[in-house]
């Protein structure tokens, strides 16, 4: 076979069933964690401190960001019992050191959980910034992200009707949300709410989610990277003569752990 992006391509999708180039792509690790999230959480934030403070230096916008991660964000992750981001906010982190002719963007210091957690706070940090009427769309979007997550977070590997359609409702309002904020900042000629292809994906994923009922937080790669982690630290405890007995063990354990965590979780409401 020649090492060409034609023939690999043609190569995969004979192999495996229903493979294209762009699966590669369609999970809730690469598509919000790493891919929209990041520029919605910073685009959002950075829009409510230049409504709050009007001609918004570099200065001033990397002092209010250090402010909120401190005064805000910090107590709302001790209140909910979450882990915060061991990285403080700034301009830096924020894409918005130099100038303010760049998008803004969480940096790469940020890992996938934490842009997580910050996307729900960014959803309680904008609910009270609904002075005008981008205002309520921003928050709206922040708000139908975070329960796109939520809904997803609580289901099983397969939606039912009712999760599948109020998934795909959030999910939609989302990005009408989103690119009304990114039609209106292009307009005004300001640089916030970035367009990046991961939205064409995140568009194709709620038809997918539609039409299977497949819950896509199950197809994360992440898991099986996070599996590998857990099973590799369990492993390198254990006596080589009991080794198989000891990783089986542990590994039964912890299946059962997760399974309390995830059937006390669904008793909870959204």
């Amino acid at each position: 076979i020649k090492k060409s992006h034609g023939s690999w391509v043609t190569v995969c999708q004979t192999i495996v069933p229903g493979w294209r180039k762009e699966r590669n792509m369609d999970d809730t690790l690469h598509d919000i964690y790493q891919g929209i999230g990041p520029h919605l959480v910073a685009s959002t934030i950075v829009h409510c401190i230049f409504e709050e403070i009007p001609k918004c230096t570099l200065e001033k916008l990397d002092l209010k960001l250090k402010s909120l991660y401190t005064n805000s964000y910090k107590p709302w992750c001790r209140e909910n019992k979450t882990d915060s981001a061991g990285n403080s906010f700034s301009g830096a982190k924020f894409n918005r050191e130099k100038t303010n002719k760049t998008y803004p963007e969480l940096g790469s210091v940020y890992k996938a959980y934490e842009v997580k957690v910050i996307i729900f706070w960014a959803a309680f940090y904008c609910k009270d910034k609904l002075g005008s009427f981008q205002g309520r769309v921003r928050a709206m979007c922040l708000y139908s992200l975070a329960t796109w997550i939520r809904v997803l977070d609580l289901a099983g590997g397969w939606l039912t009707e009712d999760e599948a359609e109020s998934a795909c409702k959030f999910g939609e309002q989302f990005l009408l949300c989103y690119q009304y904020l990114a039609g209106a900042s292009l307009q005004a000629k300001v640089c916030l709410y970035k367009m990046i292809p991961n939205f064409h994906y995140f568009c194709h994923m709620l038809i997918y989610m539609k039409l299977t009922k497949r819950n896509v937080r199950f197809d994360a790669c992440w898991m099986e990277e996070h599996l590998m982690g857990k099973l590799t630290n369990m492993s390198s405890k254990t006596h080589a003569r009991t080794f198989v007995l000891s990783v089986l063990t542990r590994y039964c354990c912890l299946v059962s752990v997760v399974d309390s965590i995830t059937a006390s979780a669904k008793l909870k409401r959204p």
